[in-house]
């Protein structure tokens, strides 16, 4: 059932619903969970930390999820370095982390010439 907005009032409220719909969340709250004794001090991820694993990546790996090249990543690592500090260190403070960010996919290809991965790789292809 429609009804009509006759008061700017009840106007600015479907337009307000229209493009600003109510988000789901996710529960992200860790309330009933017992955690162990603390093992080491937290400390924020800083620049320097991101500027390493970013030179540690494959340039031409196939990309993950988000659909970003590694080359991308590593070639501009300068310019995203003042946004990817920021990015990673509001996760830890609002204590969220994106569903997304959660997901992985494993490609398993299989070699040339191995056709049974269930035999055990042994010293030069022979069996002992």
């Amino acid at each position: 059932m429609e009804t009509a907005a006759e008061s700017n009032e009840d106007k600015c409220k479907i337009l307000w619903a229209t493009f600003f719909p109510e988000l789901k969340r996710d529960d992200t709250s860790h309330d009933d969970i017992i955690y162990l004794t603390l093992k080491f001090k937290f400390n924020w991820i800083n620049n320097e930390q991101i500027h390493r694993v970013i030179a540690r990546l494959g340039p031409f790996k196939v990309p993950r999820l988000d659909g970003i090249p590694n080359i991308m990543l590593i070639r501009c690592a300068d310019l995203l370095m003042p946004h990817l500090g920021p990015l990673y260190q509001a996760t830890f403070k609002l204590d969220v982390y994106p569903t997304s960010w959660r997901d992985s996919v494993t490609i398993m290809l299989r070699k040339p010439g191995k056709a049974d991965y269930t035999m055990l790789n042994t010293l030069a292809g022979h069996a002992t």
